[in-house]
């Protein structure tokens, strides 16, 4: 099932190589090797380095990279929603996801109380965060904490100096139409 998905997502990177890089002909052939192995799942979950190749042919490792997020990125979206009740979110406070230990590409401030939230970049997962700390490094210093907003303060970026990382906030409060955080994703880039 996921070697499946993971030929569909190939299949549609295909019509982007000026955005991903070329995806290896060899992917599309109907009896080819074996593609997405256990071992780079597991080094993508980790977090370690992945291939050079796959199924024998050159592919660039962030192509890879997205290639596999995206296959397994429905699948752990699944399982979240299962795992995500049998811990207390609301006292979690690292920077990794308490499922797939993910960090987090977005987040938001709440309608309410404007309280922060992030979301897992693997399986979407939310959590609650301080506003005063770096959503990667943990840093507190707030001389190297830095935010910087849109004329309508609704996104804002949180901009760290000490690990120069940064994560994306959709102020909610501001927001005068309804907002869908995985999309945002995609219609924050230019930021």
């Amino acid at each position: 099932m996921i070697e499946d998905t993971f030929n569909r997502v190939a299949a549609v990177f295909a019509g982007y190589p000026d955005l991903f890089g070329p995806v290896p002909e060899v992917l599309f052939k109907e009896k080819p090797r074996q593609k997405l192995t256990k071992t780079m799942v597991r080094s993508w979950l980790e977090g370690k380095s992945l291939p050079s190749t796959i199924a024998g042919a050159d592919i660039s490792p962030y192509l890879l990279d997205s290639l596999i997020h995206q296959s397994l990125k429905p699948f752990l979206i699944r399982h979240s929603q299962v795992l995500t009740r049998l811990v207390n979110k609301e006292t979690w406070r690292r920077s990794s996801c308490f499922v797939w230990g993910g960090r987090s590409d977005i987040g938001y401030l709440e309608k309410k109380v404007g309280a922060r939230w992030r979301m897992c970049s693997r399986c979407d997962t939310e959590w609650h965060f301080q506003r005063l700390k770096c959503s990667n490094c943990d840093n507190q210093d707030s001389k190297l904490l830095s935010s910087f907003s849109d004329d309508e303060v609704i996104y804002r970026l949180y901009v760290c100096d000490k690990c120069h990382t940064y994560l994306k906030v959709i102020d909610l409060r501001n927001a005068k139409t309804e907002i869908f955080l995985p999309l945002e994703r995609l219609l924050t880039l230019d930021m």
